[in-house]
């Protein structure tokens, strides 16, 4: 089976216009700030995400995709859940028998602790063409997810709210999967 699918990358298929969909697995790594359980406590540090999206949409013509999508995606160590719902654009070209593409998702996130946020990932990639209807994908690029931090002053029994503060945090992003047409 592998001797099958490395012998059809060399082969090139155009787009065409219709359905698309995407199952890639996600992978983000960096500095962030996390909520632990508990009101007002907090902690910062490196965080690998690990998770699976799919989206789904409609390719306009030979380059353009317009779709939506989520995923559920795991932080390690902390264990920290990181669903985002998102809308994703993405420009494939032919450059010989390269296919690169570029692809923006934008969307929000719930992470079942916190407030959530902006959810926010470029990535440049290569598509691996194998027939017309199964293609395999690699991208690298960013992960810019927002953290929503309230801090409290502690007087007595009654924690009282002293601002809110939203940090952006990026990530190295990593993704790998299939699409389909």
């Amino acid at each position: 089976m592998l001797c099958i699918v490395c012998a059809s990358l060399g082969i090139a298929h155009d787009l065409h216009r219709g359905y698309r969909g995407f199952v890639e697995w996600d992978n983000a790594i960096g500095n962030t700030d996390y909520r632990k359980k508990g009101v007002g406590q907090y902690g910062n540090g490196t965080i690998w995400f690990l998770g699976i999206s799919s989206s789904h949409g409609y390719q306009f013509n030979e380059h353009w995709f317009l779709g939506a999508g989520a995923m559920i995606s795991c932080g390690f160590p902390k264990n920290d859940k990181f669903i985002p719902g998102f809308v994703e654009a993405r420009y494939d070209t032919k450059l010989g028998k390269l296919t690169p593409f570029v692809d923006l998702r934008a969307g929000y996130y719930f992470d079942g602790l916190s407030e959530g946020g902006l959810y926010l990932s470029p990535t440049i990639g290569h598509t691996f063409r194998t027939s017309r209807n199964l293609n395999f994908n690699f991208g690298i690029g960013m992960t810019l997810k927002s953290f929503t931090k309230h801090n409290y002053a502690h007087t007595g029994n009654n924690p009282g709210l002293i601002n809110t503060e939203i940090n952006y945090y990026p990530l190295l992003a990593c993704r790998i999967g299939i699409e389909f047409q």
